[in-house]
Formats: structure tokens, C-alpha cells, sequence
């Protein structure tokens, strides 16, 4: 195991603290103590005793099954499939909600802009935000402007007119179906990917931080004692038991979430 830390680089490390969920205080005394800037066995081993006592036992037990590919506990074959389904929803989730809104609002600039306004109108407790400003609608103001410049004399400026109107009705039915899609379907998706999505993902972090606070345990048994041991198979199991039910019940309820498409038909 020293031959495996000697060699790690700083980058396995912060991928390393990333992947165990390290709380704020164990992020503060990493950050005071620093990653080893060499590869020499000492440092590396100096680097792991300044750093928090709970936290370097998951550590040393994910570098080896990284670095070494030493095999941890596995889970069975439904939880493992609950897990991928979990997983894959989430990406869908994230990636619809980014896709939806260019759909909607296809110009990345203006995307910003209206989002620093609201947020600034929130911040003053303003209810009212601004909408996103369509394309038909921006291009009807002009025609309808030079239209009614030229006068009803002009056919071309009275057919300005005629096509601005209708324009700027076309910008009130996507107005419309911005609305429509972001209450029925936008809001219900985000509400999930902050509540139950957010929730399995931190059982999920915490089971995993067990099971390596467990496996390293378990191959020391005799060097530790045998209650430390007894513990770390209780949290694992109580963890694995969370993590398992929430994915469970996630996935059960999910043909309830299939009526939030309904909004993008156009029919």
C-alpha cells in the first residue's frame, strides 16, 4: 500500500477527496495541510497522518481498489440495477433540463441575461420576472413600426403591418408554451432532481463511504478490535438498507412522472 501512495499523483488525490463526499471541515484541513508536492514514501505517509483520523481509513482502501484494483464489497444484482437506473435518470434529468431551456430559449446570451435579472429582481422581492424575448415578437416590432411609418397608402407598409401582427401573435403562443412547459414540465423535473434525486445521491455517497470504511476494517481484523469491526458492518448495513428503499420507492413512482411530457405535444 505505501508503494501504491508513494506513487499517486496530487490529482488522484483530489479526485480521491471528491469521491468520498469530505465535509467541510476535513476540506479545511486538507486544504491547511496540503497535497504531497513529491512522490517520496514519507511524504505521502506525513501527508495521510496530518490529515483527520477518520477520514484516511476510506482513503487508503479506495486507492488501493483504484491504484492496485484490489476488489471491495459487492453489492447484489438488484441493488446494482436500481443503482444504474438511478444513475441514468439523473443524467437524463440534468441533460433535459439544460436541452429544454435552448430549446425554448435558443440565444445563450440573452439565456444569461434574463437569468441575472430575475435573479436580481428576487433578491429586491420582486414578484414579476422578466420573459424571454422572442425572436417573432422582436421582429414584429419592426415591421409593424416601419409599416405604420410608411402609412396606409403604402401597400408595403400596410403589409408590413399585416405580417407584424401576426408575428407578434406567433410570440405570444410560444410566451404561452414557455409557460406551459416550465410549470408542467421544467419545474416538476427540477423539483425531483433537488429533492429525490439530490436525496439517493447522498445515501449513495454515504453507503459508499462506509463500504470502504468497512472493507479496510475487515482486512484488519486482528489489528483492530473486533467491536470497531462490528459497528462498521451495522453502519454499512443500516446505509445500504436507506439507500436501497429510497431507490426503490424512486423508481416505483416512476410511470407518475411519464404525464410530465404531456406539455411538449403540439398537437
Amino acid at each position: 500500500m505505501a508503494r501504491c501512495v508513494s506513487c499517486i499523483s496530487q490529482a488522484v488525490l483530489r479526485d480521491t477527496l471528491c469521491a468520498l463526499g469530505a465535509g467541510g471541515e476535513v476540506r479545511r484541513e486538507v486544504s491547511a495541510v496540503g497535497l504531497p508536492r513529491e512522490r517520496g514514501h514519507r511524504r505521502c505517509v506525513s501527508w495521510f497522518q496530518r490529515v483527520p483520523h477518520a477520514f484516511p481509513l476510506c482513503v487508503p482502501q479506495l486507492l488501493s481498489e483504484k491504484i492496485s484494483g484490489a476488489e471491495g464489497t459487492k453489492f447484489d444484482d438488484d441493488f446494482t440495477d436500481m443503482e444504474r437506473k438511478v444513475d441514468t435518470t439523473n443524467k437524463a434529468v440534468l441533460e433535459l433540463l439544460s436541452k429544454t431551456t435552448e430549446y425554448l430559449q435558443p440565444n445563450p446570451a440573452y439565456r444569461a441575461k434574463l437569468g441575472m435579472l430575475n435573479t436580481v429582481s428576487k433578491m429586491r422581492g420582486q414578484v414579476k420576472t422578466m420573459g424571454y424575448p422572442q425572436t417573432e415578437g422582436i421582429l414584429g416590432d419592426v415591421m409593424m413600426r416601419y409599416g405604420r411609418e410608411l402609412g396606409e397608402d403604402s401597400c408595403f407598409g400596410c403589409a408590413l403591418v399585416e405580417v407584424g401582427e401576426a408575428m407578434k401573435l406567433m410570440a405570444e403562443v410560444k410566451d404561452s408554451l414557455d409557460i406551459s412547459v416550465k410549470q408542467n414540465f421544467i419545474d416538476p423535473l427540477q423539483l425531483l432532481q433537488d429533492k429525490e434525486l439530490k436525496e439517493i445521491g447522498h445515501h449513495l455517497k454515504k453507503l459508499e463511504g462506509r463500504r470502504l470504511d468497512l472493507d479496510y476494517k475487515k482486512k484488519r481484523q486482528g489489528k483492530i478490535p473486533d467491536e470497531e469491526v462490528r459497528q462498521a458492518v451495522e453502519k454499512f448495513d443500516e446505509s445500504k438498507e436507506l439507500a436501497e428503499r429510497s431507490m426503490f420507492n424512486f423508481l416505483e413512482n416512476d410511470v407518475s412522472a411519464d404525464t410530465s411530457c404531456q406539455p411538449l405535444s403540439f398537437n
